[in-house]
């Protein structure tokens, strides 16, 4: 199997393949993986035992000077070890702040969903619901509140997955403020 489908396909056998790429895990549930870090403090994930996968979302918003399409950022991590991030440009030209917000949680909330379930396949349990770091309040409200949506109407229904994640207590959206925002350096340029 190629390096790549790990990500695509990633279940348990493929944890104990003899010819996987990645060191060698232990096959006993009781045991830790331990993750090489080169002299740095070992990252250690035990099986078992239930983690809290927390995540950080900002956008800048029609921050592209040349198209003015936004910038959606996110980070998430297990524990006290940060296992995923990105930053990506969104693919259409936002009509409001509120939208492009949106648009970002919708993108980070698919990524906890994705995480969670390959954290399953791998038997770390996480805990509900799973909580994201947001600092557009007005969003959150949104998401939390069906009546709210009156004034909303220019954002695509699809995104009202984000919504029906909230009132299912799958993920819960928690306000940060700007200043204390991780993943702003995703989404915006170093002052210098």
């Amino acid at each position: 199997m190629q390096p790549d489908t790990f990500l695509t396909e990633c279940r348990k056998p493929h944890l104990f393949d003899d010819h996987s790429a990645g060191p060698q895990l232990p096959v006993r549930p009781d045991q830790s993986v331990h993750v090489a870090t080169q002299g740095r403090t070992p990252l250690v994930y035990r099986t078992g035992i239930t983690e809290q996968l927390v995540g950080y979302t900002d956008v800048d918003w029609a921050g592209n000077v040349g198209d003015r399409r936004s910038t959606s950022g996110f980070a998430f991590s297990l524990g006290s070890a940060a296992i995923t991030w990105s930053n990506k440009k969104q693919p259409i030209v936002a009509l409001s702040s509120t939208e492009a917000e949106y648009r970002g949680a919708v993108v980070a909330t698919c990524e906890a969903i994705w995480l969670k379930r390959r954290l399953k396949d791998l038997e770390v349990e996480v805990s509900d619901p799973m909580m994201i770091y947001y600092d557009n309040f007005s969003n959150i409200q949104l998401a939390k509140n069906p009546v709210f949506h009156a004034r909303t109407k220019h954002i695509q229904l699809h995104y009202h997955f984000v919504r029906e994640r909230v009132l299912s207590s799958e993920v819960e959206l928690e306000y940060v403020p700007t200043d204390q925002q991780t993943v702003d350096i995703f989404t915006k340029a170093l002052g210098l």
